[in-house]
């Protein structure tokens, strides 16, 4: 995991596992609602998720060694499409 590889400790891959093995615990009354907000900043919409990670994308994205160390995963090729379209 790149978080452990770069010296950080294992706080955001066990809490990856927890949610995925269903063992997070709900944050409200209702029992079927988790908290996100362990896990990083929440953004209304795409243009403000590409802020976030790529902050001034104009000045930086030549720059290889600031390109890798950020990425936007996501699980539909569609966002993938509409991410690179925004940032291209």
């Amino acid at each position: 995991m790149r978080v452990l590889a770069n010296g950080g400790d294992s706080t955001f891959p066990d809490l990856l596992l927890n949610l995925g093995n269903g063992q997070l615990q709900p944050m409200t009354s209702d029992p079927d609602a988790i908290s996100l907000s362990e896990f990083g900043n929440e953004v209304r919409n795409i243009d403000e998720l590409i802020e976030s990670v790529y902050h001034n994308f104009e000045g930086n994205h030549r720059d290889a060694v600031w390109l890798t160390d950020r990425a936007i995963l996501t699980p539909y090729n569609d966002t993938v499409r509409k991410i690179n379209n925004r940032l291209i």
